[in-house]
């Protein structure tokens, strides 16, 4: 496996912030580091809902090749969570490439599911694996 020093690193990380104060809203904030996204993600957490509920911000990750990753991160007052962009973006990854999350663990049926979709999209599961060893998604 690569070390993350030789994995392709992000050369912009773009955060629009979809949900929230609406003067704050639809403006893209960029970050060249997963640090940088998340200090951004951390001045915006201070506007977030502090008792249950988030704010919707759409991101998109622009790796040096060109790659491209684009999701949703639903942001918490900081008081409740730290924001972790490149750890949900790398768990999401990893639940594709047929890593289950931990709390599939207590629910049989569920796991069964999961893992039963993996072995049905083994050409997805190939690619985010390809994914998880080539992109510094923050390790």
């Amino acid at each position: 496996m690569e070390s993350i020093m030789s994995k392709i690193k992000p050369k912009r990380i773009e955060i629009i912030r979809v949900k929230g104060p609406s003067n704050l809203c639809g403006k893209v904030q960029a970050a060249t580091s997963w640090h940088e996204a998340d200090m951004i993600l951390r001045a915006n957490a201070t506007t977030a809902p502090k008792n249950g509920g988030y704010d919707k911000h759409d991101f998109r990750v622009i790796f040096e090749d060109g790659a491209t990753y684009s999701g949703r991160y639903d942001l918490m007052h900081w008081e409740v969570a730290r924001p972790d962009l490149a750890g949900h973006v790398r768990a999401f990854i990893r639940y594709l490439a047929g890593y289950a999350p931990a709390w599939l663990a207590d629910k049989p049926a569920a796991m069964n599911r999961y893992l039963k979709d993996r072995d049905a999209n083994l050409a997805e599961v190939e690619e985010a694996e390809r994914w998880l060893e080539r992109y510094d998604l923050g390790e």
